[in-house]
């Protein structure tokens, strides 16, 4: 209790010596002076009222946000597939200048040649401005001098096996610089593949130990530009190609052939290594499916050279397989944008149309249930992807299925033109573009998320379908050929989706440019998965021709859109 006491007595002499301080310091410091009345004068009072006022800046003009997908698609891929088609039409022109012996072999080898070398050197010009179209073109121009020569060696007999390889490699050579001056990793690849390929096109009388030397210049090349520009693609083309010769070890003393796999595996995970450590992590994915793909390759070589540690060596080749989904799956998945999802709802979609297609067709032996299939199968997934509230897309699916369904069961390919089913043809396709035609008219200022621009997008796409159809019957019964039908529907087709995207740009609604990019889209998988099989070769090259060269003409649609902005 005593010592409680002092404690007490203690704090209070503190705060008594605090007190006197402050005291001290108050006394010595001089007094405020006393505030005067002051006058405003009337610059002051609207000065202050200025400062009161809010100003509120002028609003931005609104803009249009453009779907990302649509954007990719209609820059970059369209007019590059118009550049593929073109690509296909000359190239079956050529051919049948060559079976109609218009050109002798040296005229084609030589024009050949030329032309390969005149399509590489206008896709490096492309690549500083369309990296797409760019990449495609050079890439195409090597692989047509690559061809060019394996035909003239192997085919004509003009060059000799050692001059076609040594050509090849220079070729190959050059791409490679092409690929790493423009960080072009597209070509890189086709070059890869070109050097991996060349020992199998070219018939020169080399040794194992020749081949596998020659595979692990190609490899360490491929592994230092994958390093060096974070081109993780590169290590699988190395060691596929590495996979394709492994064979040549075979012959090879015991001790050579276990250097040269330790050889290629320090190589590979080397490489791969770096790639985890020292790169993006966008890349690393990539690097790890390098790793695991060099561990499966000397497994397999090990399995090769040792037969009895075949059985434990393929379980832990196996157990290693098991985690490469997982790493594609990481890459895959890190970033889901919007283009993916798209991807993914296609292909979700393609598998189980024909998975279900065919299991009806094996029961009820019905042809045309795949087609309708799918066209319902892609209404769904168009619904899905393009409109996003629930009630509007019913509304509007039911108004654009409504003449769908009352022409389902009709024969649409077997009517002729002025019977009943070409007639009733032809009021749907009249009342479809009339609503459109309408519905464009009154659209005036609706918001983008309205459905407004949603259901002319679909009416816009029925109409161009049902004028395909009508086209086809007409041609069909006066000229007399089938094929003539289907590319003059086809460029009917191509017509429509081309008018729709250029408008679509032109006023600056991308409902329209996607419903036009829709019907280019079922163009070209009709043309490359169907037509291309069955065609003549005349009807094949003109429609590929046509269709080609309206799908180049939209990049001019983008070119406008972009320097407007």
């Amino acid at each position: 209790m005593a010592d409680f006491d002092q404690r007490l007595l203690d704090l209070e002499r503190r705060l008594e010596s605090v007190e006197r301080s402050v005291e001290d310091r108050n006394a010595g410091a001089p007094a405020p002076p006393i505030p005067g009345r002051y006058e405003s004068s009337v610059d002051d009072v609207k000065h202050k009222e200025d400062a009161k006022r809010v100003v509120t800046p002028p609003p931005l003009p609104f803009r249009k946000k453009e779907s990302e997908t649509w954007q990719w698609l209609g820059e970059r891929w369209i007019p590059a597939l118009g550049v593929l088609l073109l690509l296909f039409s000359a190239g079956w022109f050529l051919r049948y200048a060559f079976t109609s012996l218009w050109m002798t072999p040296l005229l084609r080898i030589v024009g050949s040649g030329i032309g390969s070398a005149v399509l590489a050197v206008i896709g490096c010009w492309l690549l500083q401005r369309r990296r797409v179209a760019g990449q495609l073109l050079t890439a195409l121009g090597a692989l047509g001098l690559l061809l060019t020569t394996y035909t003239a060696h192997s085919y004509y007999g003009m060059i000799g096996g050692f001059s076609a390889f040594a050509a090849m490699v220079v070729i190959v050579g050059v791409t490679f610089g092409i690929a790493l001056v423009y960080r072009a990793q597209g070509v890189a690849i086709l070059a890869g593949i070109g050097a991996v390929v060349i020992p199998s096109l070219v018939a020169i009388n080399s040794t194992p130990s020749f081949l596998v030397n020659y595979i692990l210049m190609i490899d360490v090349a491929l592994v230092l530009m994958a390093v060096a520009r974070h081109w993780g693609w590169l290590l699988v083309v190395a060691w596929l190609g590495t996979m394709r010769y492994n064979g040549a070890l075979l012959p090879l003393p015991e001790w050579q052939a276990y250097s040269l796999a330790a050889a290629y595996y320090a190589i590979f995970f080397v490489g791969s290594a770096c790639g985890i450590l020292y790169s993006a992590s966008r890349w690393r994915g990539q690097a790890s499916l390098g790793i695991l793909l060099s561990a499966v390759m000397l497994y397999v070589w090990l399995e090769e050279l040792v037969p009895e540690r075949a059985h434990s060596l393929v379980l832990i080749a196996a157990a290693g397989w098991t985690l490469v989904p997982a790493s594609l799956l990481q890459v895959w998945t890190k970033e889901w944008t919007e283009r993916r999802q798209l991807a993914a709802w296609v292909l979700g979609l393609t598998a189980i149309a024909f998975v279900s297609t065919a299991v009806i067709k094996e029961f009820s032996g019905a042809t045309e249930v795949r087609v309708l299939f799918l066209e319902a199968l892609a209404l769904v997934a168009i619904a899905k992807y393009l409109f996003r509230e629930p009630a509007v897309m019913r509304w509007t699916s039911l108004c654009f299925l409504v003449p769908v369904v009352m022409t389902l069961s009709m024969p649409w390919l077997t009517a002729r033109p002025f019977d009943a089913t070409f007639i009733t043809l032809c009021v749907a396709a009249a009342t479809l573009g009339a609503v459109a035609l309408m519905h464009a008219w009154n659209l005036g200022d609706a918001k983008e998320g309205s459905g407004a621009h949603f259901l002319l997008t679909l009416i816009s796409v029925g109409f161009a379908m049902y004028a395909a159809v009508i086209i086809w019957d007409a041609t069909h019964h006066y000229i007399g050929s089938r094929e003539g039908a289907i590319a003059a529907a086809l460029i009917t087709y191509t017509g429509a989706g081309v008018g729709l995207m250029f408008l679509g740009v032109t006023q600056g609604i991308s409902r329209w440019r996607a419903g036009g990019i829709l019907i280019l889209v079922a163009v070209l998988a009709r043309l490359l998965l169907v037509d291309v099989w069955v065609m003549a070769p005349v009807t094949r090259m003109i429609t590929f021709a046509v269709v080609g060269a309206l799908l180049v003409a939209t990049v001019f649609f983008e070119r406008g859109r972009t320097s407007t902005k």
